[in-house]
């Protein structure tokens, strides 16, 4: 940990920002995925300063980290390796998608279909990445059983390493191949089937901002000549 005072974050705050007031929020995530202060203590500090405020990391390693999200604009997601969705903090690295805000809808209509369920689900997610969707299901009722798959190898990993980080139960189960191949035994009991695949054609994907297309994984974006491939 490293002791810094109220009047030394907030001032490095405002000498980095330097009246760039469309950086706050990105600045503020920074702060928070790597340095371990949320932006509510933020606020709250410039209202009753503390002298002594415990980082994870150094104003030198925030910077750096800043400069590298300002210059080269890599995700804040993949410089702290952590990513908020929902109520979770997953880690996240090259070998998988930041989890986006719409993919929690996948997740709403699972939990509206399953609402008046009240015995055991088999749930499947295909193509889980960090396994964000499978492991807030797993979470949320322990009757339900998801399995989910990847082809990526270290990805399975990722998504077991997060699923460890808020449960021990057995009712997430991982599987390494391609979409339903890993499944073949489960023909036939599946209760619910969720995928959110790869989906961008192409041309769409070389006009995409090079934070996305120089850090995220594109197999796990581009869907061929049309989207549609897989």
């Amino acid at each position: 940990m490293f002791e810094v005072s109220s009047e030394e974050l907030l001032l490095w705050i405002k000498n980095t920002l330097n009246n760039k007031e469309e950086d706050r929020d990105s600045l503020y995530l920074l702060i928070d995925l790597l340095g371990g202060i949320s932006r509510s203590e933020i606020n709250s500090i410039r209202i009753n300063p503390q002298k002594v405020i415990n980082m994870r990391v150094s104003f030198e390693s925030l910077s750096e980290n800043w400069t590298e999200f300002i210059q080269n604009k890599k995700p804040i997601q993949y410089l702290s390796n952590s990513c908020y969705w929902r109520d979770l903090n997953l880690e996240v690295n090259k070998n998988v998608l930041i989890p986006r805000v719409e993919t929690e809808q996948i997740t709403e209509i699972v939990l509206n279909l399953a609402r008046d369920f009240t015995n055991e689900l088999l749930i499947s997610d295909l193509g889980t990445g960090s396994g964000a969707i499978a492991i807030s299901l797993a979470l949320k009722n322990s009757l339900w059983t998801v399995l989910a798959t990847d082809i990526e190898q270290n990805a399975v990993k990722l998504a077991r390493k997060n699923f460890k980080k808020f449960s021990n139960t057995n009712n997430f189960k991982l599987f390494t191949g391609s979409w339903w191949e890993p499944l073949k035994k489960y023909a036939g009991k599946i209760d619910i089937a969720i995928s959110n695949p790869p989906y961008i054609p192409l041309k769409v994907y070389q006009k995409l901002s090079i934070a996305v297309k120089n850090y995220e994984p594109e197999r796990a974006l581009t869907g061929g000549d049309d989207g549609l491939v897989h």
